[in-house]
Formats: C-alpha cells, structure tokens, sequence
C-alpha cells in the first residue's frame, strides 16, 4: 500500500512527476516517461512461474524471485560473457569424462521447462566427474555457476575446481541445498534454490595459475546420479544471469535505461527534488549505482558504496553511515541548502552542498562508467520539491 496519502495528510507534498514501477510487472512509468532502453544482446531472467527465459536484443528484463514469485522489478546487469562451451551439453566433447557417466543430452527438464538437462551419474561410487578449461590469467576473479538437481544416491557434489586452480570449489548437499565444505581459496559461494528441487550454485575465487579448470565431481561413496543444465565461467567477483553457450564463449552486454531530453526536463525540477527508489542490490560488488544523474558539465551518482548509501556530486561526497542490506529503499533530497539521504526509515544524513544542474540520468547504471547495479529496480519516484527529512523516513521504511 502506498504511504503518499499519509504523507499527504501529514506535509504539503506534490504530486510525484515520475514514478516507474516495474514491480508491477511491467517495464512503464505509471506518471511521466518510460525510461528508454537498450541492450545489444539478448539475456536472461526469471518470469513468474521461476523459469529461466530468454529477453530478445533491447528488450528489458522484468524478473521474479523464482521460489516465492514475487515481481523483483527491472533487472540491470552489467557486460559479462561465459567461457565454458557447450553450458548445457555435457555429454559432447567440450566435458572430459573422468570416470563419469553421462547420459544423453537432452534427458530431464530443466529449469527454463524445456526437455534440455543432462544427467550425471557415479556408478561405481567413487569420485568421478567432468571438467572443461577456460583460459584466464593468474589472479583474475572468477566465478563458476551451475544449475543442478539430485536424483539419487549420494547426495554431495563437488562444484568449481581443485585441480587448476586448486581448491576452489564447494561441496553442497543437493538433496537439501545445505553447504558441506568449502576449499581453501573461495571467496565466496552462492546457493539459490529454484523450482522443482533445482538449485544454482557458484563459487567465486581468486585464479592462482592461467587457466581455469571448470569441473563438476561426485564424492565418494554410494552411487549417485544428478542432473546439470547451464554452466556458467565469467569474471567477476559474483554470479550474473545465466549467459547459454554452444560452440563458443557467449557475451550478454549490459543494460542500459535512462530518460534525457525533453522527457528529462519536462518532470525534472532543478532547484529543488526528492528521488525515491527501492529494489535488491548486489552485495558483493563494492558499488551499487542506483540512479546516475547526469551534470552539466559532468556526472554524479546516487549509489550504495561499500554498503552505505551516498551522494557523488563532482569532488562533494555525502554518506549515511547506516549499513545497507541487499533489498534497499532509500530517498535522496536536494534544495538551495544542500542534500540529505535516508536509507530504511533511518537516520536522515545531510550537508550544505547544493545539487548540481542536470541534463539526463540514468537508472540502475553511472552515466559515462561500467558501474552498474547488477540487481533489480522495483519503484524509482521523482518529486519535484524537497521533502520534509520526516516525509523521507516515512517513504523508505521497510
């Protein structure tokens, strides 16, 4: 429910000149400009019954948390590309086989619903596996990522590398999705669950020789049978969406969305402004911009910078000292007497520093950088004069 008709009664507020709502289910402003689009590639997201899908070239993405199927808003990523080929064909050449058996390609459902997973199986009980190599560099990050589902048997797997480079990997509980040990170079690891017993699992690290090992093993034990669908290797420090290869490295550019122009003026108030926005941020990239306002000259940006919301004008920096979580909602003010940022319905943060000229701005992106949110955009208000500081914990609550 929305919290303007208490404000309302509460302050003289105006009415907000731009709200897009793509939590809606929908990539469109309710009042004033769609934001344009663009994306030279295709890519994908998760649709409302949590399957992966495939968005065409400049289509942008409206995706779903794929347990609860709640609509997270507009997904924005930035350029990443996956180097393991053939991702879902496990079978063919491209996975060497050691002392695995991989059944024909093609053999269960997979979690974008078609007939396109593979199934491993361990017969004899003992560590067995496939593994791929993908070039690198010594001391790239990189990360694995897999989709995989138990069938039977022993339920741990062996997911990321212990060979080149060693122990980078995890061993994860498929049949519960629980994390069973991690080798001593990871960074970090994910572990989502998706529909039908599927889950995604990856495991970042620190390259420590010049190629990267992609491998997926059985633990010793009993026979165990499982099945694998999208491989993915890209550098980074965290997972992106599942980028589908066949007989090379497959490239998903990034997501560009902004308003500039007439648009841009025509609900924009320079002297004066509230934006407010929510959505789910990537927590393990230092920089997370939010919205990217474009100066004159210039550009600045309203991020969530080493988990603290914070103002980037030129040389001047404002920050609210309040940690930041992965979902977010967060209000930027500005007048002639400065700005203030409020984060969660806490503490307002504020300085003497006034806002800048702006021409354009961008969501979920820097104007002119590769900083991008790597997460969704669920509501981006804009009103065009400066909130009450009561006004803006209010509207940030979570």
């Amino acid at each position: 429910m929305s919290l303007l008709p208490v404000i309302a009664q509460r302050h003289r507020v105006v009415p907000a000149t731009l709200d897009f709502n793509p939590a809606s289910g929908v990539f469109a402003s309710v009042i004033g400009p769609t934001p344009a689009f663009s994306r030279a590639s295709g890519a994908t997201y998760i649709d409302a019954a949590g399957l992966v899908q495939l968005a065409a070239i400049n289509v942008p993405r409206i995706t779903y948390d794929p347990v609860t199927h709640e609509c997270l808003g507009y997904l924005a990523e930035e350029q990443r590309t996956n180097g393991a080929l053939q991702s879902s064909q496990f079978a063919g050449p491209n996975w060497a086989k050691n002392g695995a058996t991989v059944a024909a390609d093609n053999s269960a459902t997979s979690p974008d619903g078609t007939m396109s997973a593979s199934t491993l199986s361990d017969p004899s009980g003992t560590q067995t596996g496939i593994y791929s190599f993908v070039g690198g560099s010594v001391g790239q990050i990189s990360t694995e990522s897999l989709f995989v589902k138990y069938v039977s048997g022993n339920p741990e797997l062996l997911i990321g590398t212990d060979y080149d480079p060693p122990g980078c990997y995890i061993v994860v509980n498929i049949q519960t999705g629980l994390l069973v040990s991690t080798g001593p170079n990871v960074i970090s690891h994910t572990i989502k669950p998706y529909p039908n017993g599927w889950f995604r699992i990856s495991v970042t690290h620190a390259a420590v020789t010049a190629s990267i090992t992609c491998a997926v093993n059985t633990i010793t034990g009993t026979a165990s049978t499982f099945y694998l669908w999208g491989f993915q290797c890209e550098l980074g420090s965290f997972p992106t969406s599942y980028i589908p290869t066949t007989t090379a490295a497959a490239t998903r550019s990034a997501d560009l969305c902004s308003i500039s122009g007439a648009d841009f003026t025509g609900f924009y108030n320079q002297s004066e402004g509230t934006w407010v926005a929510s959505g789910v941020r990537q927590p393990l990239q230092i920089t997370s911009p939010i919205i990217g306002p474009t100066l004159s000259p210039g550009s600045g940006v309203i991020p969530i910078e080493n988990n603290q919301l914070a103002w980037w004008d030129d040389a001047h920096y404002l920050i609210n000292p309040q940690v930041a979580a992965s979902s977010f909602k967060a209000a930027a003010a500005y007048n002639a007497a400065g700005r203030s940022l409020v984060l969660d319905g806490g503490t307002v943060a504020s300085d003497a520093f006034p806002q800048g000229a702006n021409t354009a701005v961008t969501i979920a992106s820097r104007q002119g950088s590769a900083q991008y949110l790597n997460g969704t955009i669920a509501r981006l208000q804009y009103f065009p004069e400066r909130l009450p500081d009561s006004a803006l914990i209010t509207l940030t609550q979570p």
